[in-house]
Formats: C-alpha cells, structure tokens, sequence
C-alpha cells in the first residue's frame, strides 16, 4: 500500500472519531437534567420542568423511550 493510502485512512479514522465523540457528547448534555450550562461564550438554558413533565405523562400512558434501552 502506498503512504497515500494510509494518510486518508488516518484521517477518515480520525474524522469518525471525532464525530462519534461530538455525537456522544451531545447526547449525554440532551439527556442531563441540567437546566443551565455555560461553555465559554456558548450559554444553554433549557426549561427540564417541562421536560419532566412530559416524560412524566408519557410514563402515566404507558409510552416507553427505546432510547433509554
């Protein structure tokens, strides 16, 4: 194999790594109960009473999350 092959190798590795760790990221802060978080310049407020809430009803009616699984 010439050294071309394995630089694009490399860096499609590196690219999914990278998004798998973003994707990853971003579903641990989406199922957090935080309701502020601060990230440098990047500010999130999230209403989680109203999430609650909902999850709450879905429970009362039986709806299950396959997510959670």
């Amino acid at each position: 194999m010439s050294k071309e092959i394995y630089s694009e190798m490399f860096w499609l590795s590196l690219g999914g790594l990278i998004f798998g760790f973003l994707g990853l990221t971003i579903r641990y802060c989406l199922k957090s109960k935080c309701d502020s978080v601060e990230c440098g310049c990047i500010k999130i407020h999230r209403a989680v009473d109203v999430e609650e809430r909902i999850e709450e009803r879905n429970i009362d009616l039986g709806i299950t999350d396959s997510s959670n699984k």
